[in-house]
């Protein structure tokens, strides 16, 4: 996915970072399944990274954050997650 095509967005009650991706060193989009054409079609997967501690340290426990995935044509993805009530330094939170 191209930083022409697409922004990513992140929410959190602390904070608003209305395009993270086109900062190349905060988010990051990788193919996992597809066709190169970098266009998310039937069948084929990207992950999408952000580096939240980059932008946001005030997080704390049990805090909601949202990304926002916004092609230029489409639906946009939103991507609601609460942090758990105890936290590492390091936590996938899929």
């Amino acid at each position: 996915m191209s930083t022409k095509t697409a922004t990513i967005s992140y929410t959190s009650p602390h904070t608003h970072q209305d395009n993270v991706y086109d900062n190349s060193t905060t988010a990051f989009v990788y193919e996992v399944k597809g066709d190169g054409d970098a266009l998310l079609e039937y069948g084929e997967k990207f992950k999408v990274v952000v580096k939240v501690s980059q932008f946001d340290t005030n997080l704390a426990a049990n805090d909601k954050f949202t990304i926002e995935v916004k092609p230029p044509v489409g639906a946009v993805l939103s991507v609601e997650r609460y942090l758990p009530p105890a936290l590492d330094t390091i936590m996938d939170l899929t």
